[in-house]
């Protein structure tokens, strides 16, 4: 569509700003689980990077976006159950008392303009 509508020099652009934006989606990404990984099993991060990199990349690359469609749909579907397990969890167990004397902050514990700017924002980022 840009080509068409714009020329080439529009279309080398949007590649070239499509390209930055996916690396730096990707590179988060492998940062995060390589973090992860040190941190669960304390060894160095970049083997599971490496892996995970290349296991992407094999079964993107033999499937194609349909592939990857599911694969995300698998991971909402499990992020979603993972979610609801620990809300539950916590509303069941989760009691703690306040203090006594909460000072000057007792009145932002109740609804407040703060509180529904967040229920309104949070969802929309």
């Amino acid at each position: 569509f840009v080509m068409l509508r714009f020329g080439p020099t529009a279309r080398l652009l949007t590649i070239i700003v499509s390209l930055f934006n996916m690396s730096i989606f990707m590179l988060a990404e492998f940062t995060t689980i390589g973090g992860l990984f040190q941190d669960f099993v304390g060894s160095v991060n970049s083997p599971i990077i490496i892996v995970v990199g290349v296991l992407t990349t094999a079964y993107t690359a033999y499937g194609g976006l349909l592939v990857s469609i599911v694969t995300d749909q698998v991971q909402a579907t499990f992020s979603l159950l993972i979610l609801l397990i620990v809300t539950i969890t916590v509303a069941a167990t989760f009691r703690q008392d306040l203090p006594e004397n909460f000072g000057e902050l007792e009145e932002l514990l109740g609804p407040n303009t703060s509180g529904y700017s967040a229920i309104f924002v949070m969802p929309l980022s």
